[in-house]
């Protein structure tokens, strides 16, 4: 009964970041289809100088179109990664509700799917999301900001991960499923904790 509770609480926990996540891209996503525009003063323009004054409209034309390509970039790379999340955590539930846990086969290629989906889901964090902004690929100071305070719990987070993976991946070992309830409960916190710190990432660059 006291397991069934924590499995409870923990899917809860998680469920409900899975929908705060959503309704971050909701808010955020009316600003990216608002489609900037310059408006361009009704004067004459002289022979000599029309022609630096088109190359003025084509720039700012440039921009504007350069801008609305990034806006769109980060949209689609948002989209992936809380996909990429939200399958992590839907196969995070499900076993963690299994109780107690039998090593058969649908069981060890649940444990299985849920590890290799779990890798994909640190990884795209760290190489689509962080090293973009690390490699200054993001213009936008607050955003920067933003990545680099919650860095360290996204750090922590991925070191769990990685050393719950390198351990029940590929196990074949009974022994080593003995300590499955407790690295999930261990896991379940610091993917929380995680995915708090991913949300403000997920919302400065959804701005």
């Amino acid at each position: 009964m006291v397991r069934a509770l924590q499995v409870w609480v923990f899917a809860a926990r998680l469920s409900s970041l899975i929908v705060i996540s959503c309704e971050a891209v909701a808010t955020c996503l009316p600003a990216l289809l608002v489609v900037s525009y310059v408006q361009l003063p009704v004067s004459t323009i002289s022979s000599a100088g029309g022609t630096e004054y088109s190359y003025r409209i084509q720039y700012m034309a440039s921009e504007i179109e350069s801008g609305e390509d990034r806006r769109v970039r980060t949209q689609q790379m948002v989209e992936k990664w809380l996909h990429e999340r939200q399958e992590m955590l839907v196969l995070y539930c499900q076993l963690a509700g299994l109780e107690p846990y039998k090593p058969d086969k649908s069981n060890k290629q649940l444990l299985k799917d849920f590890c290799q989906v779990l890798v994909d889901y640190i990884a795209f964090g760290h190489f689509e999301v962080y090293e973009r902004i690390s490699r200054g690929e993001e213009r936008r100071q607050e955003v920067r900001r933003v990545a680099e305070q919650v860095y360290p719990k996204v750090v922590a987070a991925t070191d769990i991960a990685v050393a719950f993976n390198d351990k029940y991946e590929a196990s074949e070992n009974p022994q080593a499923l003995d300590r499955l309830d407790a690295d999930l409960s261990r896991l379940g916190d610091e993917l929380a904790s995680r995915i708090e710190a991913e949300d403000q990432v997920v919302k400065a660059l959804l701005r």
